[in-house]
């Protein structure tokens, strides 16, 4: 048994190797690297759950500030399809694109990232609704 294999194995799982020579635990039916990487499924799991938390952010920050995703994109150096992508989860991104979007809202990193605290963001939002409504009677 070589030395790769050895970190991979932990208790008392039965592994056999894949025509992908990875070796998969068959009584969790996950896959993990020779190596001992962490599997694939739990890292895209991961990536998904900061993407959604993203998305949802960016998407509530841009309406409560009345933009579109085009304005946005002005304001940001981003064009409006990529904003719209990660609107969507529908791509990865660089930190250099998250900085761009946290410096066009006012914001750090962190407050991009952040779960929105429900009380404070209702209230925002209707504070916006509020404006935005008396931007149009005018």
């Amino acid at each position: 048994m070589g030395v790769g294999l050895r970190q991979c194995i932990k208790g008392d799982a039965d592994w056999k190797l894949s025509s992908a020579n990875r070796y998969i635990n068959t009584s969790q039916r996950e896959s993990t690297a020779v190596d001992g990487d962490i599997s694939n499924n739990i890292m895209n799991a991961m990536g998904k759950r900061a993407r959604a938390l993203l998305a949802q952010n960016l998407r509530i920050l841009r309406l409560m500030r009345g933009w579109s995703q085009e304005q946005l994109g002005t304001a940001s150096g981003l064009h409006r399809t990529y904003i719209s992508l990660v609107e969507r989860s529908a791509c990865n991104i660089s930190l250099d694109n998250l900085e761009k979007l946290a410096d066009a809202f006012g914001l750090g990193l962190h407050q991009l990232l952040a779960m929105p605290d429900a009380a404070t963001f209702g209230e925002e939002l209707l504070s916006a609704l509020r404006s935005s409504d008396k931007r149009k009677e005018r």
